[in-house]
């Protein structure tokens, strides 16, 4: 009699019993892969943003020192192609151009010879150079009922804001810098937007790549 009680007590898991088990295992399981996803998600957007102000960081360093030894400076924004050249070899420094196009940053020595161009940075969404407003002399006319400012010369030393906005895989990082230039600088060496600053253009003109901060 005492076997066969034994075995009755001894009957094993039910199929109610396995369904529930099997169904806490399954959410316990999901929870970890959830949080596994997750933390490769945060991981990896980490390694991008490290890695991509790291390019900006290379790349301002150099431009940074290119405008601090600048003799000579013409800045043309662009929403599609910006170039930058902050020497003149006629006049006695190196010319550098920096050219923003297809989402890489170039520099080189001439935009007209692709070959004389390297790369400098990759993933670049946009590139921008603003003149520091305390840079810029300027008088307030009134001509044909309009009030504007007028740039009659430069305040010497010239400071330059430069902004990079990288993006890759839809993570962007936004950097910007201030620089000074160490040569003195005179109307004559300034080109903004096609206008020289020595004709006494209107900072309206150019005035959404002026740097009020």
């Amino acid at each position: 009699m005492r076997k066969i009680r034994d075995k009755r007590n001894n009957r094993g898991v039910s199929l109610v019993e396995l369904l529930v088990a099997l169904a806490v295992g399954a959410i316990v399981v999901s929870a970890l892969t959830v949080l596994m996803t997750q933390g490769l998600k945060q991981y990896n957007k980490h390694t991008i943003m490290t890695q991509l102000q790291e390019d900006a960081d290379i790349a301002l360093n150099n431009i940074s020192n290119s405008i601090m030894e600048a003799n000579f400076i013409v800045i043309s924004n662009s929403n599609v192609n910006t170039t930058f050249q902050t020497s003149s070899s006629t006049k006695g420094g190196n010319s550098v151009v920096y050219q923003h196009k297809d989402g890489c940053l170039y520099m080189g020595t001439s935009v007209a010879d692709p070959d004389a161009m390297g790369l400098l940075c990759k993933n670049v969404e946009e590139f921008k150079i603003d003149v520091v407003s305390t840079s810029l002399r300027t008088e307030t006319v009134n001509e044909t009922g309009t009030i504007q400012h007028k740039v009659i010369g430069i305040n010497n030393p010239v400071q330059l804001k430069v902004t990079l906005k990288l993006e890759f895989n839809g993570i962007t990082r936004e950097v910007s810098r201030v620089t000074s230039v160490r040569n003195r600088l005179s109307s004559a060496d300034m080109t903004m937007q096609g206008f020289l600053f020595s004709n006494a253009p209107y900072m309206e003109q150019f005035d959404s790549y002026i740097a009020y901060d």
